[in-house]
């Protein structure tokens, strides 16, 4: 069965603040992450922001299934998702998971659609396409980009996941943050398959919210007056990095399995976009090369004239890994207790609250670092 948020009817009264608080947590990340009170203000509404003559739209179908967050989405001008949007949701309707080994599949295309990748890696939660289709016969044709992340275990948790990334798709679209009940109720019911998932229709501008704050970043909304300090970045600590603004985060939890699990991950900001390098396995096997991932990191020579490309040194006794997804690289490390993956990937847009509650996440602790374990253990 798949699962739906719950919305309790005190809740459904009271919206739930966590994005506002999340948003406000990556606000304090980007400030130092030292300061406790935030000035409060005035969100725009939706209608407040300039909306172009053809805006853009994003129609996003998702479902919890195995443990993972599957989503759908179509995203482009409006008048272009408009034309396939009947289309999109046939798709959806043609849409199975295999009963024994729960791959993806479909019954059928819809015409006109072609299917140009389908990729998996095991170890590529944080970022991972499923398959890119190409949608109808315009040129360029739209994609219908199919996806899936490691689900946080708990139902609370759960709630909240799916609202973080409604307001993720809201944005790439160029709306604002919402709270969390908000964000759920601004989705309905949508056959998929044979379960039923949600379904978010979203129009904006097609450009990310310029929202003045005083004295603040202009990055997103910041947490309501009373919040105090995100627990969750106690573990962001700075790294030493020459010329660059970096920052490492160190989380040992399990893995879907329940076995201990270890990720170590670098953030780094030259300037242009910015760099997430992580470390991710078994736990003796991740803090035996902990040193020469930092040392690799280190060893990366970040080209100005062209942002997206690296020069590093590769530690001994890394291989190269299969190709991930967004990845620049991939490497594999090995020894007795298993394999750990070393990737290099840059982000054009990147929040630290957002991404630290997902890592945080696929190692089953508490997304709020509040409380410990998201299932107990």
């Amino acid at each position: 069965m798949a699962y739906r948020p719950s919305l309790p009817n005190a809740v459904r009264r009271f919206r739930g603040a966590w994005p506002l608080l999340l948003c406000g947590a990556a606000a304090l990340a980007l400030a130092g992450c030292h300061e406790d009170v935030i000035q409060e203000y005035t969100a725009p509404t939706d209608a407040a922001l300039a909306v172009p003559e053809n805006p853009h739209r994003t129609v996003v179908a998702f479902l919890d299934h195995g443990g993972q967050l599957w989503s759908f989405k179509i995203t482009g001008p409006q008048d272009v998702v408009e034309k396939h949007h009947g289309e999109f949701l046939a798709f959806l309707k043609g849409v199975r998971f295999d009963a024994q080994s729960g791959a993806l599949g479909w019954s059928e295309l819809p015409d006109g659609w072609r299917k140009v990748r389908w990729w998996w890696h095991p170890r590529s939660q944080d970022q991972m396409r499923y398959a890119t289709l190409l949608v109808g016969k315009e040129n360029p044709a739209p994609e219908c980009v199919v996806s899936a992340i490691g689900m946080p275990p708990s139902p609370a948790a759960r709630d909240m996941f799916f609202a973080m990334n409604v307001n993720r798709w809201r944005g790439q679209v160029g709306l604002k943050t919402v709270a969390e009940d908000d964000a759920l109720e601004l989705t309905r019911d949508v056959p998929v398959g044979d379960t039923t998932g949600r379904l978010l229709d979203a129009v904006g501008p097609g450009k990310p919210p310029r929202l003045a704050q005083a004295g603040g970043s202009g990055m997103g909304p910041p947490r309501r007056k009373a919040a105090g300090k995100n627990p969750a970045l106690d573990d962001v600590q700075p790294f030493p990095l020459e010329g660059v603004d970096a920052k490492l985060v160190d989380l040992t939890g399990t893995n879907n399995q329940g076995r201990p699990d270890r990720m170590v991950i670098i953030v780094a900001d030259p300037g242009q976009g910015t760099w997430v390098f992580k470390l991710w396995g078994p736990p003796g096997l991740v803090g035996s090369q902990k040193a020469a991932f930092e040392q690799f990191v280190r060893s990366v020579k970040f080209n100005a004239a062209s942002p997206s490309d690296l020069d590093f040194t590769v530690p001994p006794g890394w291989e190269k890994g299969r190709d991930v997804q967004y990845a620049k690289c991939s490497f594999v490390v090995s020894d007795a207790s298993g394999s750990a993956v070393i990737t290099a990937t840059r982000m054009p847009t990147f929040d630290l609250a957002f991404n630290l509650a997902r890592w945080r996440s696929q190692v089953h602790l508490n997304p709020t670092g509040a409380g410990g374990a998201t299932d107990g253990r």
